[in-house]
């Protein structure tokens, strides 16, 4: 009795993910089976090889106003009798995946050919003439990352702005004067107001500092000459904190543009409004009293505080950075995820200040979530 040899073939539904450039997923062809049957490059009734031709997955990407889309197909390949190879047809698209995230770049599109199967989700593989199969890919490509962008085109504005401001020659002075004296000055916080004069178009300190903790700042509270109205604030933070919801509401009711803090451990974070009208109706929804906590973040009565506190958290235990860092970040991910009409900034070493806000990656094996500062260019 002649022996039947059964051929058990096990594919892994791959997950779509989304990846820069061309990637291919492949497995082996098997010498084995009589009557192998049909489309696998194999005469039924014959021993032969069976070959799986592999599905080839690409990506084209494509700008359209403030979004980036990613778009990734697969590409079905067929076996070639005569030339006993797997042949790639690109006109057998099938399976495409979009992605789309916030960007300021914007160009047209390619038409849509329309080619998309959501139901087919199944990878088959292509033969490597021999019977060994490949080692399992270890190492796959991770899921797309839809976290909102906090690198606006109103975003790098507000940097601009903040960056030509802190550049000031009339602050300079006393900045350093407020960046050499900080360790020495305890753990009050200490602040100066910055004045404008909407004729001169000049900007002066204000004569007099105010020590406190940051809370009812108001215009009143500095001098000025004559002409100059309330305009922004460099106050300290002695325990190097990132700004805090108390600074994000104080510039609310203050009125000021911008606001600067200092960090004992030299780092400069600036919050600058860049659209007046959304940032009194984020105000107006997330910055009622009640939504600020007693350490100056989100209370644990605000919609905002779960994930402020997940991506801070996560920034500073997972990817290791600093509390500056991980609050400004947090705060900065939560300013764009809102489009709140005011933006988080450091000042980074070529003396400029760029907008940040938090990454998130996912493990693609074990399924965990972390983040980490995301420092645009």
């Amino acid at each position: 009795m002649k022996k039947i040899i059964l051929l058990v073939l096990i594919f892994f539904n791959v997950m779509p993910n989304i990846k820069q450039g061309v990637f291919s997923i492949t497995c082996t062809s098997f010498a084995n089976a009589q009557g192998a049957g049909e489309g696998y490059g194999s005469e039924p009734g014959d021993l032969s090889e069976v070959h799986l031709c592999s599905s080839t997955h690409t990506t084209i990407e494509w700008d359209e106003g403030e979004f980036h889309i990613t778009e990734t197909c697969t590409i079905k390949n067929t076996w070639d009798k005569d030339s006993k190879t797997c042949i790639e047809d690109p006109e057998i698209m099938a399976d495409c995946k979009r992605v789309i995230t916030n960007t300021s770049n914007g160009s047209n599109p390619p038409p849509d050919d329309g080619d998309e199967d959501p139901n087919n989700g199944n990878e088959q593989s292509s033969g490597n003439g021999n019977n060994t199969p490949p080692p399992p890919n270890n190492n796959p490509p991770p899921p797309p990352n839809n976290t909102p962008n906090p690198c606006s085109t109103a975003a790098k504005a507000g940097g601009t702005a903040a960056t030509s401001l802190y550049n000031n020659t009339s602050l300079t002075s006393r900045i350093n004067e407020y960046k050499t004296n900080l360790t020495n000055w305890g753990a009050d916080e200490h602040m100066f107001g910055i004045g404008y004069n909407s004729i001169t178009g000049a900007y002066q300190p204000s004569y007099n500092n105010v020590i406190g903790n940051g809370n009812s700042i108001n215009g009143a509270q500095f001098t000025f000459d004559a002409g100059y109205s309330f305009y922004g604030m460099v106050h300290t933070h002695p325990n190097s904190s990132g700004p805090s919801a108390t600074d994000l509401s104080e510039l609310f009711k203050s009125g000021m543009t911008t606001s600067y803090t200092i960090g004992a451990d030299g780092s400069v974070y600036a919050l600058s409004v860049t659209n007046a009208s959304l940032f009194n109706t984020f105000a107006g929804n997330y910055l009622k009293t009640s939504d600020i906590g007693s350490d100056g973040y989100f209370s644990n009565s605000s919609s905002l505080n779960f994930d402020f506190e997940k991506m801070y958290k996560s920034i500073r235990d997972d990817a290791g950075q600093s509390w500056g860092d991980a609050t400004a970040g947090a705060l900065g991910q939560i300013l764009a995820d809102k489009n709140a009409g005011v933006s988080m900034y450091k000042l980074v070493s070529n003396g400029t200040f760029k907008a940040i806000g938090a990454s998130e990656t996912t493990d693609f094996t074990t399924g965990k979530t972390t983040f980490d500062i995301n420092k645009c260019n």
